[in-house]
């Protein structure tokens, strides 16, 4: 057998690389699993959740894993799954939750058409920061990657939705806010890498760069694609600053 490498992720959201040599012989996928799974539903997340609640989102760091639920609760989860703590609850459902670089912040996209930015216990302090992004529901939200850092520029949220809209939010007395792209269906995913903001929609993928106000690139969506943006949403991730995920 000729010889290859390997990269191993977490399924907690802490990615590494494990690069090797196979010998002659040996059997690379067995050598290593490509992706770990760790079950983080235990008892105590079973307490924490009524029996007619059900994880609806997530989004992990590698500190903690934040759900958010059909009844719109936000909980905070440690590693074990053993430390709950909820953080937030709301009477919309809470259908995506992102994290800041830091793990200290989470912004939560909500069926009524919110958003809420949340410190997370024991990691952050301050007030909540809850705004009206459109009157149909949050489907997806993106929170600056340096939000912690409190900079005039960091305190922003990505949200889109039903409504069709990329905005870009910004933390101000007046509620200062950029529609970055409209009207090609609901937007489903949005995922931040400074300076790049990539979302997906009913037409496919497109990055926008925060810095200088510009749409750099477009992914369509495969023609023949079976069912739609929101019955089979996409996932996005940064492997880099220029390399996203699909």
């Amino acid at each position: 057998m000729a010889a290859c490498s390997a990269t191993a992720v977490t399924g907690l959201g802490e990615p590494h690389l494990d690069a090797g040599r196979v010998e002659e012989g040996q059997d690379a996928c067995a050598a290593r699993p490509l992706v770990e799974f760790r079950n983080i539903m235990t008892p105590a997340l079973a307490e924490a959740m009524s029996a007619t609640d059900e994880v609806t989102c997530a989004a992990v760091h590698s500190s903690a894993a934040v759900l958010g639920t059909r009844h719109g609760s936000v909980l905070q989860v440690d590693m074990t799954g053993a430390g709950v703590k909820r953080v937030s609850t709301n009477n919309a459902r809470v259908h995506a939750v992102s994290l800041d670089a830091s793990g200290s912040f989470c912004a939560c996209g909500l069926g009524d058409g919110r958003v809420a930015v949340l410190p997370l216990p024991g990691r952050a302090e301050g007030e909540t920061w809850i705004f009206e992004h459109w009157q149909q529901p949050v489907l997806a939200v993106a929170i600056c990657p340096e939000y912690a850092s409190a900079g005039a520029d960091s305190r922003a949220v990505c949200a889109g939705g039903e409504e069709g809209r990329l905005v870009l939010h910004r933390r101000s007395r007046l509620g200062a806010y950029t529609i970055i792209h409209e009207g090609e269906g609901f937007v489903t995913r949005i995922c931040w890498r400074s300076p790049f903001v990539a979302w997906a929609n009913d037409k496919g993928i497109k990055i926008y760069n925060v810095a200088t106000r510009e749409r750099v690139a477009f992914i369509a969506r495969p023609p023949g694609s079976l069912g739609t943006s929101v019955t089979c949403r996409c996932s996005l991730a940064w492997a880099a600053e220029d390399w996203l995920l699909i």
